[in-house]
């Protein structure tokens, strides 16, 4: 699951039927026989949610609203929907594309030069010496998280960031989120189905990862799980998205869609 490497082999020798991994069309015209065993299927699900780079608030400076709106103008989402072959679209909230929730706001722009700006005006200057030194926080193994962390970090080093990059297999991953001394952490987030946000806006949140806390979010997570009706709850969690989209406490960048080579020999699977 973890060795990219591995599994790109062991689907070249047929050995396994589902394979998930970056370049999946490219992989398939290089190699003729392999689509003769395999099909490419692309598809949603309700638990499948959105990567975001979680901003850990309890370090400064990402206590600073601004400056976590700097960090969400590092990210260039069309160049991440390359990295998913185009299946993938811009995020901007823990909600499903398409729903009542889903607010109707657009993501920050990619503007490094303007990140820069803003971080001056906090600062940080790397051109008089006073650069953002951060730590990102990542998962090892998984090429497509990797990719996206190598544009994020080719961003941040032209808005005068510093940026260190621990990538870390999943035991070391646990454990140096534990210590909490990471600036942001990168991971893709699955949904509840019902698609409460809940567990990552409210302060008491299972997957408020980056301690984040605004009372206006605790009011509206609790008014909407009190909320019988399902549109006007749909309406109160829009309300919480457009809130949580302009504090930031997570940049989130794109909604994957489930993209496997799977065996045509395997059939009726749902």
């Amino acid at each position: 699951f973890r060795d990219q490497a591995g599994a790109r082999n062991a689907v070249l020798r047929g050995e396994v039927d589902w394979y998930s991994g970056p370049e999946l069309d490219l992989l398939l015209a290089s190699n003729s026989k392999l689509a003769d065993g395999y099909q490419k299927l692309v598809y949603d699900y309700p638990e499948l949610g959105c990567y975001r780079m979680i901003w850990n608030c309890k370090q400064a400076p990402f206590d600073d609203v601004r400056v976590r709106s700097a960090m969400g103008m590092l990210v260039n989402r069309s160049e991440v929907a390359k990295v998913f072959g185009g299946s993938a679209m811009a995020a901007t909230a823990h909600a499903k594309l398409g729903s009542r929730a889903y607010p109707s706001v657009e993501p920050l722009s990619f503007d490094p030069a303007a990140a820069r700006g803003i971080l001056r005006e906090v600062g940080f200057d790397a051109g008089i010496g006073k650069p953002l030194r951060m730590t990102m926080l990542t998962y090892q193994g998984h090429e497509p998280t990797r990719r996206v962390v190598e544009l994020f970090a080719d961003a941040a080093k032209q808005a005068g960031i510093e940026p260190e990059v621990h990538a870390r297999e999943s035991s070391g991953f646990v454990a140096e989120k534990a210590e909490g001394e990471w600036h942001g952490i990168l991971a893709l987030q699955y949904f509840g189905p019902w698609g409460d946000p809940y567990r990552f806006l409210h302060s008491d949140g299972l997957k408020r990862i980056g301690s984040w806390s605004h009372p206006d979010a605790d009011r509206l997570s609790e008014v909407a799980r009190r909320e019988l009706d399902v549109a006007r709850r749909s309406d109160i969690w829009r309300e919480l998205h457009e809130l949580a989209h302009r504090e930031q406490p997570a940049t989130l960048i794109v909604h994957p869609l489930a993209s496997p080579l799977f065996n045509k020999n395997i059939e009726d699977c749902q």
